[in-house]
């Protein structure tokens, strides 16, 4: 049954409290997470203005965005390409979705980047805003398919040392400004490193948002850094400085495509741009496949919040190189997650059997939950045959809330809060 308008403005105003905004058109709320929304008070039904990510609940229709000029100051994010509206058949319905979009949907994160050079079918030129979350910023963190630093630990507690490693990395270098922030800042402690090792923190955040671009604007989330070939290649390929640092393939054309990542403190210059531009360009194949673009990547900060940068040039003719496409590279993929899954779940006698069926990994305020169907390959160290399977269950992974390689990353509450140095 269709509700009233009146019902479900009292509905909201019983959860939420006092509206944000009280206009003949909208009326806005903020939930106590900093999450944002609006009802849409011209439509002859229940129709709501939200942030990603969306869930699939039993009476809710979800449709495009619709920028409205009320949808201003506090609700301007909104107002925006990245917000989403949802059409709601019943109270229970709504009930449900206002539940999950105040308590368990991750808190939306902006961040700030630019194209250059891409073809224009591809991506157009220009700054934009990509809409994230932590969810997405761990899972990129543990799957940029770098081979293990941990590699020779296979069981028990130590088989999450890889994946400690990593986030602790993310936890200490990255912060919101706060619980309602929408930008990702650099913290104190990161700031006060030397420069080595603000070098080595900056290259890996590098990966991490090469990857998580490459997954959200070319539908590219099977990234492979090339030291994974490293026994495979002449070794003065490797030790060159023009080559690329990761490849990905896309899910949707299988087609591949080459970085060259690189991480700075601060806003790079014309000069910086252009190296990233020839240092992409040389060419790549895969199992005999050429790459289809060449991308330079910068990842950097702005007044202490961390913006990308990216850049594909035409590629140079000749002096190409050459990838095998073995099975084996997968394991790279999918072994550093999977390790930390299967890690958890034994450090933690009741994880398995979580109602939300998730296998949370103590003291970093993250779950992970893998895919039925991939589960039991990666257990049987079947990685290419997970990968090959991925491909067929794409509709599955997204409806239950999976990325597109069947793996889930939940950032607790915490990672909404700023960095305090005795935490880690």
């Amino acid at each position: 049954m269709t509700l009233s308008r009146a019902d479900v403005e009292r509905l909201l105003i019983g959860m939420f409290g006092s509206p944000v905004k009280d206009v003949q058109y909208v009326l806005g709320f903020q939930t106590s997470k900093g999450r944002v929304l609006a009802l849409d008070r011209r439509a002859a039904v229940t129709r709501i203005w939200f942030l990603p990510p969306m869930r699939p609940l039993e009476g809710v229709t979800y449709i495009g965005p619709s920028k409205n000029d009320n949808l201003n100051g506090l609700l301007r994010p909104l107002n925006s390409a990245v917000a989403q509206r949802a059409e709601i058949e019943s109270e229970p319905a709504l009930r449900a979705f206002l539940a999950w979009y105040s308590i368990s949907a991750p808190p939306i994160l902006f961040i700030d980047y630019e194209n250059e050079d891409f073809p224009s079918s591809i991506l157009p030129d220009g700054g934009y805003r990509l809409n994230t979350n932590w969810d997405e910023i761990l899972w990129a963190a543990i799957t940029v398919g770098r081979p293990n630093t941990f590699h020779v630990f296979r069981h028990g507690d130590a088989s999450l040392h890889e994946a400690r490693f990593r986030w602790s990395m993310v936890r200490m270098a990255l912060q919101q400004r706060g619980p309602s922030g929408y930008k990702i800042v650099r913290t104190d402690l990161f700031k006060r490193m030397d420069p080595t090792e603000k070098g080595a923190v900056n290259y890996f955040l590098g990966l991490i948002l090469c990857k998580l671009f490459a997954a959200r604007l070319l539908d590219a989330p099977w990234t492979i850094h090339l030291d994974v070939f490293r026994n495979r290649l002449n070794p003065a390929l490797l030790a060159g400085r023009s080559r690329p640092d990761m490849v990905a393939q896309s899910v949707v054309t299988g087609d591949w495509h080459a970085f060259e990542c690189k991480g700075r403190a601060s806003m790079p210059g014309e000069e910086e741009k252009q190296k990233a531009k020839a240092q992409a360009r040389r060419l790549v194949s895969i199992g005999g496949s050429a790459c289809q673009l060449h991308v330079g990547c910068i990842t950097f900060f702005r007044n202490d919040a961390i913006e990308f940068y990216w850049r594909d040039p035409d590629p140079e003719k000749g002096n190409g190189m050459e990838l095998p496409a073995t099975p084996t590279m997968w394991r790279a993929y999918y072994e550093p997650f999977y390790s930390a899954y299967r890690g958890a779940m034994a450090e933690t006698e009741t994880s398995a059997q979580s109602t939300d069926g998730l296998v949370y990994v103590e003291g970093l305020d993250i779950g992970l939950a893998v895919h039925p169907k991939i589960e039991k390959l990666l257990n049987d160290g079947n990685w290419a045959g997970a990968r090959s399977a991925a491909s067929e269950l794409q509709e599955d992974f997204q409806g239950m809330g999976f990325q597109p390689d069947g793996l889930k990353v939940v950032a607790g509450d915490t990672w909404s809060d700023r960095f305090i140095e005795d935490k880690l």
